[in-house]
């Protein structure tokens, strides 16, 4: 009877996820079709958001193919899907300007881009319809605004008061810092209006007047922000070696010399005085500055990392290396292939940290005695010897040792156990 039982539940339980795998394809081909009959292409694209989150990648896969299919049947032959119309507007508005240069009536084209309503619908739906819009709605301060908010490099296309309006550039900018390109030159030379957009994270030396480019205050706020802006700045700034020093210690901007005058790489005085406030100058040095053993070991002070970039003869220089990993041990896979295999050097550095014994060479990982040795200062670099008898005998070694240590516990308990009586 309890056989019967449990063969009848397995027979319905089979049958229930059945039907539900069948709801499951038909109810999302169905859903499908009546959407895509409806032209809810938007929509189609959040049901698959949402069977992907809930069925996984699966989920998404059935929607899909099942889209598919309602795709075909759409397509097909039958007179009831051929009547259908495939391109449904609301209220016959236009949402975008571009798609009425595809008309042939002008009149409509002109109709169009003089009515408030629907420019407006259009700039907020994409900025660059202003294009076509007439000069009377280009001169519309909300219009403008909501184009420029839309896209900045719209206000191209407005008329020249509103490019000159503060809010609208500052929307602009915001949006597109290319955009500032447009603004009046009125604007381009309004030094508070031009601080403002820098403080606001804009990158617009480049379009801004030449008055302002020799501006000392307005270069500081610009490189601040992105480093490369020095390059439009006047050759007043990148060829003033005390500047330049200010700012590389103010905004620890290493590359400010590389972008600034390319020249300066090759100057001795300058580099050893930029490393002193930021090692990572080094990169920007000359071949000839990143073999020079003084400039290099400046810069490591100041930051170890900077060591990468040292010429190969330094990084063959024991003393160097000896220096470079006392601060930084991650520093040794940069070190020459001949002082990562000797073993003074390794130890040094594995004295520091356990870790750095992975940028040794194969050999000295391998090698039985160095390995020895090595754990004995730091037991962490258990994890990059590469000599299975030191692997096996240190392991056996801890085993022993917990094993003693237990022992001595239980020992010691026995041993209670007696006192007390």
């Amino acid at each position: 009877m309890l056989e019967k039982v449990i063969v009848r539940i397995i027979y319905i339980t089979s049958q229930v996820v059945f039907l539900i795998g069948v709801l499951s394809i038909i109810g999302p081909a169905l859903l499908s079709l009546f959407l895509l009959i409806n032209d809810e292409k938007e929509l189609i694209l959040k049901i698959y958001g949402w069977y992907s989150d809930i069925f996984g990648s699966y989920g998404f896969l059935k929607v899909l193919v099942t889209t598919v299919i309602a795709l075909i049947i759409r397509d097909s032959t039958f007179p009831f899907f051929n009547e259908i119309p495939k391109d449904k507007k609301s209220n016959n508005q236009v949402q975008n300007f571009n798609e009425i240069e595809v008309h042939n009536n002008t009149n409509e084209i002109e109709k169009l881009s003089n009515n408030f309503q629907e420019v407006l619908t259009a700039v907020k739906n994409s900025g660059m319809s202003l294009k076509y819009a007439s000069d009377k709605m280009k001169d519309n301060r909300e219009i403008v605004l909501a184009a420029v908010k839309n896209n900045g490099l719209s206000l191209q296309y407005a008329s020249e008061w509103l490019r000159n309006d503060e809010e609208i550039v500052f929307e602009a900018v915001v949006k597109n810092a290319n955009s500032f390109e447009f603004a009046t030159e009125d604007l381009r030379n309004n030094k508070e209006f031009v601080l403002k957009v820098l403080k606001h994270g804009c990158y617009v030396l480049e379009y801004t007047s030449e008055t302002l480019k020799n501006d000392e205050e307005v270069v500081i706020e610009a490189i601040g922000n992105w480093s490369p802006q020095i390059m439009y700045a006047s050759k007043k700034f990148t060829n003033d070696k005390d500047f330049l020093l200010r700012a590389v210690k103010q905004y620890a901007s290493h590359d400010l010399i590389f972008w600034a005058n390319p020249n300066l790489n090759y100057d001795r005085e300058f580099i050893i005085e930029a490393v002193k406030k930021n090692g990572l100058v080094l990169q920007f040095a000359s071949e000839e500055l990143k073999n020079d053993k003084e400039v290099v070991l400046e810069a490591i002070k100041e930051d170890s990392i900077s060591f990468e970039f040292a010429s190969e003869d330094i990084r063959n220089d024991k003393e160097v290396v000896l220096n470079t990993v006392k601060q930084n041990y991650n520093m040794l896979q940069f070190a020459s292939e001949e002082l990562r295999h000797d073993k003074e050097v390794v130890l040094y550095a594995v004295k520091q940290s356990g870790y750095a014994l992975q940028w040794a060479s194969d050999e000295l990982r391998d090698d039985y005695d160095f390995c020895s040795e090595a754990l004995k200062i730091n037991s962490n670099a258990i994890d990059y010897v590469d000599n299975l008898g030191i692997l096996l005998e240190y392991r056996l070694f801890k085993d022993k040792k917990t094993i003693r240590y237990r022992f001595f516990i239980i020992k010691n308990r026995f041993l209670s156990l007696f006192k007390k009586k």
